[in-house]
């Protein structure tokens, strides 16, 4: 596969008082016989400390589903919604705690063992409003659908 450089807006999920995560695309595969990835940076934000994940491997339709997860926490906001992202390296969950806001949580699948040599995702959890999920969900379809040509 052959990767292009790509030159998009990071896209971010975080609630008032900065918790969250942000995903800076930098590369994408040229067209490929069906196979669409993006390379990014994923940084996540808790208790006012930053971790960043490089070469986070994740397929061009992750976007959309991150794009559906929200709209549908919108739309149906007392059904509890999980996604698997970045390749099945963490999940996604956004879940109403109470009229107008929701919880969400971010984390990695499986915790590495002891001696483990690579950094997984922390896990995050963080509280965001109607407002928070509808930027994340239009910068989300955006960068899905600047990827998509």
């Amino acid at each position: 596969m052959e990767w292009a450089d790509v030159t998009v807006p990071a896209v971010s999920l975080r609630g008032r008082r900065g918790h969250g995560i942000e995903v800076q695309v930098r590369a994408r595969t040229k067209p490929y016989e069906g196979f669409d990835f993006a390379l990014a940076t994923v940084t996540t934000a808790s208790d006012g400390t930053e971790d960043r994940h490089d070469n986070v491997l994740l397929g061009i339709s992750e976007l959309e589903s991150f794009a559906d997860l929200l709209l549908h926490a919108l739309a149906f906001p007392r059904i509890d919604r999980t996604i698997s992202v970045f390749d099945d390296e963490a999940t996604l969950q956004v879940k109403q705690a109470e009229p107008g806001r929701w919880n969400v949580r971010f984390g990695p699948v499986h915790v590495p063992p002891a001696g483990a040599t690579w950094k997984n995702f922390p896990d995050l959890r963080f509280q965001v409003d109607r407002g928070d999920i509808e930027h994340a969900l239009s910068a989300f379809q955006d960068l899905a659908n600047r990827l998509a040509d």
